[in-house]
Formats: C-alpha cells, structure tokens, sequence
C-alpha cells in the first residue's frame, strides 16, 4: 500500500478506537461513522471536543430533541471540527427552525439539510434555500412518487445549492437515472439518488455515467462489489476525481484489505458492504485534495458559514462544484445510517 493511503488507513483507525474510548455506550458503527467524517477532511479526532460538544448540545436543546437523536454522533462530530462549536449549533438550529413546519420533511433529515445549509448560510438567504429545496423535492416526488422518499430532500438540498435552473437539472438527472437504471436494475431508489449525485460532476452525461459503470465494474472484478443499496451513491463522488478508474480501484481494494482485518469491520462488524463504503471512503479523501480549487479552510475551520471573497471572484461554480462534492460524500454515509426504516423518523 502507497505510504500516503497507508497513513489515510492508520488515521480512520486510530480515530475510530480514540471515539469508541471517549464514548464506549454508543454503538461503534456510529464510532466509525464519525471517523470517515474527520478523516475526509485528514483530521485527528478530538474526543474531548467531541465531548465539550455534546454538552453544548445538551445546554442547548430540550430532553426530546431530534438533536439529542439519533444523528448526534455526527452532529457533534461535525461541530468539533469547526473553529466555533456553539455558533455552529446555533446556525444549524437556525436553519433548522427555517425548515421546521415542513410536513415533507422528516425531522432527522430537517437537520441533515440544516447542516448543508450551515456552509452556505451567509451566501444564500435561509428562506430561499428552503424555498428551492422544497421546489426541487416536490418535482423529484411527482417525477417519481414511488422512488422518492424523505432521505430525498437532503439531495434536494444539495442540488438548491447550484443555483440552476431546476426544470433542467432535473431533466438531467432524469436522462442519467434512464442510463443507470439499465445497468442497476435491483434498487430504483438508490440508483435514483447515484443520479443525484452525478448531477454534481460537471461532466456530460454520457461520460459521467459510463464513468461510474467503469469504477463499479473495475472493484467488482477486484473482488469490491457494492451492492446496489445506499452505500453504492459514494461511487459517484468518484466521477469527480481527477483519477484514472484502475488507480481509485486498487487504491480502495487495499483499504477494503487492511480494514477486514480489524474486527470492527468482519464478520460480526458493520458488514461488507458497509466495509467496502469506507474503504471508499479512505481513498477518496487522499485523492480529493488533489481537486483544484478545493478549500479546506472553508470546510475545516468555518466559523461563520462565509466564504472568502477572493475565491467567489475566481470561480464561485468551482466552489459551489466542489463543496458539493465533499457534502454528497457526507449525505452518502449518513443516509447509510438512518436507512428507510420509519424508526428513523421518529
């Protein structure tokens, strides 16, 4: 293994048992979970932090909030990696409140959007991207009233944040899901959402498509198959890449190796499918900062949400192109964790 991803591996390890530590009652798949987050960003996880944040939480939100739910593992994982744990809170709520009333949106993914918007929220008024994300679901279910579920509004929320022309984006999307569908005939709604996903890649759609066939075809014959549930959207970050499909493929097929080893990730772990997700997931973030015009201050450090002006002059497509990447690669683990069951929505 290339000593660079063989460091990417050691780290996601090492973050994983440092959170299990700090929070042994919590499930490790959560555990894991919160270690592909930091570790898209090459992070070092700060349990206390991580602990600091969960008592803001507390400080901060009623005995039943969905805060203090199922997704608060991530949410206060995502608040220790910026520069201001409570004002990230305090706008993610904001948005939250924006958002709350909205029938067609449950409330775990209420916030999953919240936390989309917190990038954004100083770029495009609150109303307004609430506005253009129930527009955008609303046609996505009449499209598709039987593929298209509540999870589907944290996609919606990512496409608002193009600001394209939603009638087109969507045809797009339509024409690519057509494509794909031939090919992964077993799970209409997850190939629906790698659509989604793609719509992200500013490639055409032919070349898009047959990109993720390729990259899926390429781990299938290494052995790295992924099933056509939600795991398989990540394949679509790929497409993004500035990568050749074999180099990608073996990188993940080395990461998905080493991590069968640790128990956490066999028989009786989180499941292969699962395994082969975060393996992606490891490779990918070595690969990602290769991207031009990727910032990882505006990620790793925001504190008010901004972005700095000198980049909006350059290129704000760039930047709306590439911070979509990173946050689709989010939406994909945390939609592998809430699921479809209607548990998760209560």
């Amino acid at each position: 293994m290339k000593e660079e991803l063989q460091k990417r591996v050691d780290l996601f390890i090492e973050n994983k048992d440092k959170i299990k530590a700090e929070f042994p009652k919590e499930a490790e798949t959560l555990s894991i979970l919160c270690a592909a987050l930091i570790g898209l960003r090459n992070r070092e996880a700060d349990p206390k932090k991580m602990r600091k944040s969960l008592e803001i939480v507390r400080e901060n939100t009623g005995v039943f909030s969905s805060f203090r739910g199922s997704l608060r593992m991530p949410i206060i994982t995502k608040m220790s990696l910026t520069g201001d744990s409570k004002d990230f809170l305090y706008v993610v709520q904001k948005n939250y409140n924006a958002l709350s009333g909205h029938k067609w949106m449950g409330n775990i993914y209420q916030i999953l959007a919240s936390m989309i918007m917190y990038e954004y929220v100083e770029r495009k008024e609150v109303n307004a991207m609430v506005s253009s994300t129930k527009a955008i679901y609303a046609k996505m279910k009449k499209t598709h009233p039987f593929y298209t579920s509540q999870e589907d509004c944290t996609f919606a929320a990512l496409l608002a944040m193009t600001d394209r022309n939603e009638d087109e984006m969507l045809a797009d999307i339509e024409k690519m899901y057509k494509i794909l569908k031939e090919r992964f005939k077993y799970n209409r709604n997850a190939t629906l959402a790698l659509a989604h996903v793609l719509y992200l890649n500013n490639d055409d759609i032919d070349t898009k498509c047959k990109k993720v066939i390729d990259i899926y075809d390429a781990l299938k014959d290494k052995g790295v198959k992924f099933t056509t549930t939600y795991e398989f959207v990540t394949l679509g970050v790929i497409t993004n890449l500035d990568v050749d499909i074999e180099t990608i493929a073996s990188d993940i097929y080395e990461v998905n190796l080493f991590l069968k080893k640790d128990k956490a990730f066999g028989m009786l772990g989180v499941g292969r499918s699962e395994r082969h997700m975060y393996a992606c997931m490891v490779a990918v973030s070595l690969h990602l900062e290769n991207i031009e015009g990727l910032m990882d201050s505006a990620l790793n450090d925001n504190v008010d949400g901004d972005i700095d002006d000198e980049y909006e002059d350059e290129s704000t497509d760039l930047i709306d192109y590439n911070l979509s990447i990173r946050m689709a690669e989010e939406m994909a683990l945390l939609l592998m964790m809430t699921g479809d069951s209607e548990s998760a929505l209560k």
